[in-house]
């Protein structure tokens, strides 16, 4: 939303050109009604797990967060089930610094009720679940293919 909001702030209309932008100079100047987007992609460093938010809720399709992914105490990244001892943390799909056997490939929060992500309700609201996974692969549909950019991690 940066080009957008950019250009709101020099007064500029972005005009016809083809963007997802959205304007959000009201959230930055004040309190605005009502929030200006409602639906947000999330690409995390791993393309497996590009992720959707919707109102109060978030769809990851994928087991972990796609991001670090240090495996024990020590190594720079450490992230992921093995962090959970240390930062005191908890969730609801690792049981003793691994996920549960039994732990959903997908995860579902309601970040109005859990904003730390700790209770993975995907289970509870599968219908809430295909809704997002469905909007998200609309949306990698309109991906185009390429060289990624940067550095992706491409094992998880």
């Amino acid at each position: 939303d940066l080009f957008a909001t950019f250009a709101g702030i020099v007064g500029h209309d972005p005009g016809e050109l083809k963007t997802d932008s959205l304007n959000q100079l009201a959230s930055f100047t004040g309190d605005p009604e009502q929030a200006v987007r409602e639906t947000l992609i999330i690409q995390p460093n791993s393309p497996k797990h590009l992720s959707i938010r919707s109102g109060p809720w978030l769809y990851i399709p994928e087991q972990g967060s796609g991001g670090f992914q240090g495996k024990k105490p020590g190594d720079h990244l450490l992230a992921g089930p093995p962090a959970l001892a240390f930062t005191g943390c908890v969730h609801s799909d690792i049981k003793d610094g691994q996920y549960r056997a039994d732990a959903p490939d997908g995860q579902l929060y309601h970040l109005g009720k859990d904003p730390g992500q700790a209770t993975n309700v995907i289970a509870d609201h599968p219908d809430v679940a295909k809704r997002l996974a469905d909007e998200l692969n609309e949306y990698r549909e309109q991906i185009p293919s390429g060289k990624p950019v940067g550095w992706i991690n491409l094992k998880q």
